[in-house]
């Protein structure tokens, strides 16, 4: 799937708000064990909002073949909110990835 380049872009920004956030109340990773643990964590949250999903969608797509109509726009309600919080897990995930590149790149140096 191709998406237009303001939507990377936009990504892109939500991402590095994310990082100075982060940045701004955590040092650093330490070790490369405390970043992956980090990221790990993160991309968890992220499968876990894609496991939700799952299963709103399926209780929908059950709705539909019963024509519960209100149940099934209830759902959609639900779904929407749950790509919401998985898109801001996503955004932290890949924050962390880019913490972990940063923290990588100054424990070289040291």
């Amino acid at each position: 799937m191709s998406f237009e380049k303001n939507t990377i872009k936009n990504i892109d920004e939500l991402i590095e708000r994310e990082l100075r956030n982060a940045n701004s109340k955590y040092p650093l990773f330490s070790s490369e064990h405390e970043g992956y643990a980090v990221i790990l964590e993160e991309y968890e949250e992220t499968k876990y909002n894609i496991e939700l999903a799952d299963r709103t969608l399926e209780n929908i797509w059950e709705n539909i073949k019963t024509n519960s109509h209100d149940v099934v726009v209830k759902g959609i309600v639900t779904l929407k909110t749950e790509m919401q919080m998985l898109i801001a897990e996503a955004i932290q995930t890949a924050a962390m990835c880019d913490k972990m590149i940063m923290s990588m790149e100054k424990i070289e140096k040291e």
